[in-house]
C-alpha cells in the first residue's frame, strides 16, 4: 500500500515519538559517532538531536521512504550538523569502499528485507578502524517470549512495514563480517516483551579481514624501505631479527606455566617503567616496529592498555600512513596516459553543444565522424559543457525480422495558438528511418487515413506489414482498404506504445527537436515547419540505428576538404556541419 507507506506510516511513527526508555539509550550511544557518519534508516530523524557536532564532520542519512525524509528534513533544521540525504534502501548504499568512520543503525535491521546484503554493505563502506553502532530489537533469549514473537510477527510486519521481531541481530552482524566489542540487552518497560527485547552496543570489522589488509600494508611498507637497494637477508637487516625473536618467544610461552608467564609479565612491566622514566622524549623506531603495532592494534582489543613507549594515537597514525602507502602503490601510473585533445577540437565540440539545443554526445560524435574527425564518444561526452539535462525518454526495442518490408504509422497532435488541435499523420519506413509520407488535418477519420496510405505507397511499393496502435480512428473502412493493397496489419497490445517504438521515437523527436520550440498558428504554418524539419531529418540528422548516418547517406569529408562551416537548419534550431574550401 504505497499511500500507507509514504503518508500514513511516517505520521504514525512521528506521533508515537520516542518513549523515555528509547530516548535515554539514544542519548547514550549516538554521541559515540565520530568523523563521517552513515545512519541507516534515519526515519523521522530522532537521532539528529544527539549527535556531537564537535566530533562529527558530516552525516549521511539513508532513508528510502519519502514521507520519512520530509519529517527528517524538519529535524535537520534544528541542528547545525551537515546532513546529506540518500533516498535508497539499506541494501543499496551509494557510497564507496571505506567512505565513513561510523555507521549508526537504530531499529532498522529488523525491517530491511535483504538484511545480510545490507550488513555486508555496511562492512564495505566502513573504514578498517571504523565503528558500527547499533540499537536494535529482535528475538528474545526467553523461549516463552520467542513463542509470542512468532505469533505476533505477521501483525508487526503488516503494521510496521515489514518489522521482523524474530531476527537474531547480533548473530547477523557477526555473519556480516563484524566482531561485536560490547553489547547490552534489556526489555524496555512498560511495553510488551515480545516487541522490546533490545540490543545496543558497538562492533568492529572482523579480524579475518583486518589480517588481510594489514598483510598488504606490511608488504607495501617493507617494499618501500628497500627501493633502490639490494634486498637484505635476516642477518643483514637489524629490524628483522628482533621481530623473529619476539615471535619465537610468543610460541615458547604456549608451553610454559601460568605462574612463569605472570612473573615474566611483572618483570617486563617493571623494566618498561624504568625505561619510561629514563628514556629520551622520542625513541628511534624502525618500520618493522611500526608494522607490528599496527597489526597488533587490529587483532587485540586491549593493545592500548599495555602501550607505554608511544601514544595510541601514534599507532593509529602509523596504520593510516601504511594505508595511504598501499593505495598510492596501487594507484601509481602504469603508462603515458591518454593522448591530448587539441584546443580547436575542444572548442568545436562546445560550439556544437551550444548552438544545437538538445544535442547529446552521440549526435555530436556522429557529426564529427562525418567531418573526418575520429574521436571516441566518451571523450566527446567528457568535453561537452555541463548543463542540466532533461530526463531521457525510455522506449523498448522492437525486433523485426523483415525491417525492409515493415512500415509503421502514428498520429501526432499539435495545439495551435488559438487552442485548436491539428493532427499530423506520419508514415515511417523502418529500414532507413525515412518518413515516406506525412499530412496535416484538423479532423482525422478512417477514410482520410486510408487515403494517406494509398498516397504513401503508389503502385507496387506497398510494404508487407504495417505496424500501428489501436487508435479508434482506424476503423473497419481503414482495415478493408489496407487489406486491398495487400498489406497485413500488425496491431500493438492495448496501452503498449513501446511495441511501436519506431513511430513513437519519431513523434518524440519531432516534439523535442522542433515543435516544443515554436507556437503553431495554423495548418499552413505547421506544414511549412514540418517540411523544413523533415528536410533536415532526411539529409543531415544522424541516427544511432543507422551507424550514426542520415536516412539519405552523407559522405565523410576528410580534414583536407577545408574549414568547418555551419549551415542553419529548421530556422536555426539545428545546424549542419560541412567542410568548405577557403
Amino acid at each position: 500500500m504505497p499511500f500507507f507507506r509514504d503518508h500514513v506510516y511516517p505520521r504514525l511513527v512521528h506521533l508515537l515519538g520516542d518513549p523515555p526508555p528509547i530516548r535515554d539509550i539514544r542519548r547514550c550511544i549516538v554521541p559515540w559517532a565520530a568523523g563521517d557518519v552513515l545512519e541507516i534508516g534515519v526515519g523521522p530523524g530522532p537521532n539528529f538531536a544527539f549527535y556531537d557536532p564537535a566530533r562529527v564532520r558530516k552525516a549521511y542519512a539513508l532513508e528510502p521512504n519519502p514521507g520519512m525524509v520530509r519529517l527528517a528534513e524538519r529535524e535537520r533544521g534544528r541542528t547545525v550538523l551537515p546532513v546529506e540525504f540518500l533516498g535508497l534502501p539499506g541494501e543499496r548504499i551509494p557510497l564507496g569502499d571505506g567512505a565513513v568512520d561510523t555507521v549508526l543503525s537504530t531499529f532498522t535491521l529488523c525491517t530491511i528485507p535483504g538484511v545480510m546484503e545490507a550488513i555486508r554493505g555496511i562492512r564495505r563502506v566502513l573504514k578498517p578502524q571504523g565503528t558500527f553502532i547499533f540499537f536494535e530489537h529482535g528475538r528474545s533469549a526467553d523461549p516463552r517470549v520467542r513463542r509470542w514473537q512468532r505469533w505476533s510477527e505477521p501483525l508487526t510486519r503488516c503494521v510496521f512495514e515489514g518489522c521482523h521481531v524474530t531476527r537474531d541481530i547480533p548473530s547477523l552482524i557477526e555473519q556480516g563480517g563484524f566482531r561485536i566489542e560490547n553489547v547490552e540487552t534489556a526489555y524496555l518497560a512498560p511495553f510488551p516483551k515480545a516487541w522490546t527485547w533490545c540490543w545496543w552496543g558497538t562492533a568492529k570489522p572482523s579480524d579475518a579481514v583486518a589480517h588481510l589488509r594489514l598483510a598488504r600494508i606490511a608488504s607495501v611498507a617493507l617494499a618501500g624501505t628497500t627501493i633502490g637497494a639490494n634486498r637484505p637477508g635476516i642477518a643483514q637487516n637489524p629490524a628483522v631479527l628482533p621481530m623473529l625473536v619476539t615471535v619465537l618467544g610468543s610460541l615458547w610461552s604456549l608451553v610454559r606455566t601460568r605462574r612463569d608467564l605472570a612473573l615474566e609479565n611483572l618483570a617486563l612491566r617493571q623494566q618498561l617503567l624504568v625505561l619510561r622514566r629514563t628514556r629520551p622524549k622520542r625513541l628511534p623506531l624502525r618500520s618493522a616496529d611500526r608494522i607490528f603495532w599496527a597489526w597488533l592494534s587490529r587483532v587485540w582489543a586491549h593493545w592500548a592498555d599495555v602501550l607505554v613507549i608511544v601514544r595510541p594515537t601514534t599507532v593509529v597514525r602509523w596504520h593510516r600512513r601504511g594505508f595511504r602507502l598501499f593505495w598510492r602503490f596501487k594507484s601509481r601510473p602504469q603508462g603515458p596516459g591518454r593522448p591530448s585533445t587539441s584546443k580547436e577540437l575542444r572548442d568545436l565540440i562546445r560550439r556544437m553543444a551550444t548552438e544545437n539545443l538538445g544535442w547529446g554526445a552521440p549526435r555530436i560524435h556522429g557529426e564529427l565522424l562525418k567531418l573526418g574527425i575520429h574521436i571516441s564518444e566518451r571523450t566527446v561526452s567528457r568535453l561537452m559543457p555541463r548543463r542540466r539535462k532533461s530526463p531521457s525518454q525510455s522506449w523498448r526495442t522492437f525486433l523485426a525480422n523483415h525491417a525492409g518490408t515493415l512500415a509503421c504509422i502514428d498520429f501526432l497532435t499539435v495545439p495551435t495558438a488559438t487552442f485548436r488541435l491539428l493532427y499530423v499523420f506520419l508514415v515511417l519506413s523502418v529500414d532507413r528511418r525515412r518518413v515516406v509520407h506525412w499530412n496535416v488535418t484538423c479532423g482525422a477519420s478512417a477514410e482520410w487515413a486510408a487515403q494517406q496510405i494509398v498516397e504513401a505507397f503508389p503502385e507496387d511499393t506497398a510494404p508487407r506489414y504495417l505496424l500501428r496502435d489501436r487508435d479508434a480512428v482506424y476503423g473497419a473502412g481503414f482495415s478493408r482498404r489496407i487489406a486491398g493493397l495487400g498489406i497485413k496489419e500488425v496491431k500493438t497490445a492495448p496501452h503498449s506504445p513501446w511495441q511501436n517504438p519506431f513511430a513513437e521515437r519519431l513523434v518524440s523527436s519531432i516534439r523535442r527537436e522542433c515543435l516544443d520550440h515554436v507556437i503553431v498558428l495554423g495548418e499552413g504554418h505547421l506544414g511549412a515547419i514540418l517540411k523544413s524539419y523533415f528536410a533536415y531529418y532526411h539529409r543531415a540528422r544522424t541516427h544511432l540505428s543507422l551507424g550514426k548516418d542520415a536516412p539519405e547517406p552523407r559522405p565523410v569529408q576528410p580534414p583536407s576538404a577545408g574549414e568547418i562551416v555551419a549551415f542553419p537548419e529548421v530556422g536555426g534550431l539545428h545546424h549542419r556541419y560541412e567542410r568548405r574550401a577557403a
